[in-house]
């Protein structure tokens, strides 16, 4: 099943459908003396009684195992049981092949949101198919398509649980808390937006006023780079402009909080993702989100 995490999610849940069926599974590994075959013996037991004991051959690292003996087999109402257990094991290695195709649909075509969105609410399990996303090899650029997708069309209860499960599964990444704080942010910005030429206006200002426009400029390049970048590059502005627009339908009440609350979430966000980050670049990045805050304002 590939990586630890997916093993390990994938485990416990067969492991808790095995434990409300009371059965039991373990192995044993063992090499013969001076280099001969590998034997693997398995246990099944059935309310902690030994059902099934077996041991399989497994002679190179090519040929295929080979039964060597069959120490006990009690037959009963347990086999039953376990038949249900392999049948999970079945679904599980379905759902992540499913999982695996899904990934491929999204990453050789562009799709517009609605389609994203419609992919994944195919497969009839949108929060474990997240999950599983999640925890594939292509998480960052998977999860980042489809939270946005998400974010586009309002739904932002979904994109915030996509940013939870990236956050849950990898803690010591700042990727999940970037993104989560600029959803938040987003909110912040569409309670109150700014007039659409007051960039502008600022910019000009700044022109007109000589050396105390200069001043402002240099005293908002040290508190607040992204507002900084926002006053003196067109085309950057334009940027932040056309996010702004595809993020129209990100509101407190799409989130379901208040404006002090998404005000606070993103600041943890953003310092957590200062936090955890492991490069300059990054850490700047989140500190820059961070001081953009200062930029909003709550409506009164």
């Amino acid at each position: 099943m590939g990586n630890e995490g997916r093993r390990s999610y994938l485990g416990d849940k067969l492991h808790s459908i095995m434990t409300e069926l009371e059965i039991q599974v373990s192995h044993r590994r063992a090499k013969a003396f001076l280099g001969g075959e590998t034997r693997l013996t398995y246990v099944a037991a059935y309310r902690r009684e030994v059902t099934l004991e077996f041991t399989d051959l497994l002679p190179n690292k090519t040929d295929p195992r080979m039964l060597e003996s069959v120490r006990t087999y009690r037959p009963g109402e347990w086999e039953q049981k376990a038949n249900t257990v392999y049948q999970e094991c079945l679904d599980l290695s379905n759902q992540w092949n499913s999982v695996s195709r899904l990934i491929d649909q999204i990453g050789l075509a562009s799709h517009t949101p609605e389609e994203i969105i419609a992919l994944i609410e195919a497969t009839g399990e949108p929060k474990e198919t997240i999950h599983l996303l999640v925890l594939s090899d292509d998480w960052g650029s998977t999860c980042g398509v489809i939270q946005i997708a998400y974010a586009v069309l309002g739904r932002c209860q979904e994109s915030k649980f996509v940013l939870d499960t990236v956050i849950s599964a990898y803690p010591e990444n700042p990727y999940g808390y970037l993104l989560l704080g600029a959803l938040f942010r987003a909110a912040l910005q569409n309670a109150n937006p700014p007039p659409r030429d007051s960039v502008a206006f600022m910019r000009e200002l700044f022109k007109t006023t000589g050396k105390a426009g200069e001043k402002w400029l240099n005293e908002i390049e040290a508190s607040n780079p992204r507002l900084y970048r926002t006053f003196t590059d067109k085309g950057y502005e334009q940027r932040i402009e056309r996010i702004a627009d595809m993020l129209g339908q990100v509101t407190l009440e799409a989130l379901d909080c208040s404006w002090d609350f998404a005000y606070n979430r993103a600041a943890e966000l953003f310092k957590e993702a200062m936090r955890v980050s492991r490069d300059d670049k990054t850490r700047d990045m989140a500190r820059s989100d961070l001081s953009s805050l200062k930029m909003y304002h709550k409506p009164e």
